[in-house]
């Protein structure tokens, strides 16, 4: 039968620094919706400038919506270190506590 080590305490541990790659992220993506914002369209409404809008303003997009999805995902990541971290540390009382009696 295969065993598998796992570090309940270890894994809750890590769980905030996770949590915090997610956090910044999150706060990379405001910054740079707040630069993008502010600029706007500063390539103008000229031939030039409505070609490079066709071609910056989906990639722009695409760019903000990887990296709100990348931001949840790794908080998603914090939150399941968490709870499997919890579900171990309990499953690992249990049994103890089965072997005791």
């Amino acid at each position: 039968m295969a065993q598998i080590a796992v570090d309940p305490v270890g894994m809750a541990a890590e769980r905030p620094g996770v949590a915090a790659a997610g956090d910044t992220v999150a706060d990379i993506l405001a910054q740079l919706t707040a630069a993008l914002d502010a600029e706007g369209a500063c390539w103008g409404d000229d031939e030039a400038g409505v070609a490079f809008a066709e071609h910056y303003l989906p990639a722009a997009v695409a760019v903000r919506h990887v990296l709100a999805d990348a931001a949840a995902g790794i908080h998603d990541v914090a939150a399941t270190l968490g709870g499997v971290a919890g579900i171990l540390d309990t499953a690992e009382h249990d049994v103890r506590t089965a072997w005791e009696t």
